[in-house]
């Protein structure tokens, strides 16, 4: 999966510290409800995040096959090359380095449009779960209205939360609600 840079983890940490300070303070007037879900445990839960996870372990197992069927065509002209070397005018010579070097830089440019941190793969598991990540946040806004919660945090964001009394964890309760039937008109808006 496309790492997160370090300047994102960065600014999430500190937004998360920022909001757990300030939900902290206003807990402590007794004015605040406050509730937390683990991002991670749903997604490793949800039918529909591990179908997501499936396809783009295929995808990228493809793409990691197609790179090394490049690699391996481009390894064996490197040897054919070698083994003609001392046969070849200097023009061919050059003008054979030339299309490896070439060759290299599209294989180059093919992992890191496939696979880099911006690259399809990353892009592919946005744009799948997408969809699900509108309809959790939905649901725990839904949640924290009818049940009076100020804030909800990630306890997987960051790690920010060093403990929480388990009966403010509404992961169990998300994940409940994410499995319940789409209604239809839900459905159809999308």
């Amino acid at each position: 999966m496309a790492r997160i840079k370090p300047e994102i983890k960065m600014t999430r940490f500190i937004l998360a510290a920022l909001a757990l300070s300030v939900a902290t303070l206003s807990a402590a007037s007794g004015q605040q409800r406050i509730g937390f879900i683990d991002s991670q445990a749903l997604r490793q839960r949800l039918p529909a995040f591990q179908e997501i996870q499936s396809e783009l372990e295929r995808l990228q197992l493809s793409f990691q096959q197609e790179a090394r069927d490049r690699e391996n065509k481009l390894q064996a002209k490197q040897e054919a090359y070698t083994k003609q070397e001392l046969l070849m005018s200097e023009a061919s010579r050059t003008a054979k380095q030339q299309e490896m070097e070439a060759e290299f830089r599209e294989l180059q440019q093919y992992a890191q449009d496939k696979l880099g941190p911006e690259g399809e793969l990353f892009r592919q598991n946005l744009d799948r779960s997408s969809p699900i990540y509108k309809r959790v946040n939905e649901i725990l806004k839904t949640m924290a209205e009818e049940e009076g919660y100020d804030f909800i945090l990630d306890a997987a964001v960051g790690g920010v939360i060093v403990f929480a009394d388990p009966k403010h964890d509404l992961t169990e309760q998300l994940i409940a609600k994410l499995m319940e039937p789409v209604p239809e008109t839900e459905v159809i808006a999308e």
